[in-house]
């Protein structure tokens, strides 16, 4: 296993933050674990106007899977599922769909199930997003680091 540094001098929305390909074609799960920790360059600033001076949040903004067209699933689909600890932002932030999901909570996750060869995870890369863990049909893969110095 190796971790995962989506460092970028610039922060970014809509963005994928974790791709995986080469999977078979039948059912998958991809599963996001927030973390609570963050990018020694974070800065304490608040994010979402609900999150009062959280910089490790995690944001869901969309999923894609590609198949004869790319179908691009928002957060809000019912094949995403939430622990508690998830909300809902529909700033005015260019958000696909216009709203994203967030948590700052440890431990809280966000599950994905899909059919499909890849699957990309869209979110959100700022001074104030966090690590997460990615896990594929329950085995781990990844730990992401959503920290960019600008949004």
């Amino acid at each position: 296993m190796s971790d995962v540094d989506l460092f970028s001098w610039s922060g970014e929305l809509r963005v994928p933050v974790f791709t995986a390909t080469g999977l078979s074609n039948s059912s998958h799960t991809l599963t996001i674990e927030v973390t609570g920790l963050k990018n020694e360059n974070s800065l304490d600033s608040s994010y979402l106007g609900t999150v009062d001076a959280v910089d490790a949040v995690v944001v869901v903004d969309a999923f894609d899977v590609p198949s004869a067209t790319i179908s691009r699933l928002q957060e809000t689909d019912p094949a995403v599922t939430y622990t508690a600890g998830w909300g809902q932002d529909a700033s005015r932030r260019p958000w696909s769909g216009r709203t994203a999901a967030y948590s700052g909570t440890v431990g809280a996750q966000a599950t994905f199930t899909f059919t499909g060869t890849s699957i990309s995870w869209l979110g959100a890369r700022g001074p104030q997003t966090g690590i997460a863990r990615v896990f594929l049909d329950g085995a781990f893969v990844a730990e992401v680091d959503t920290y960019a110095p600008a949004e």
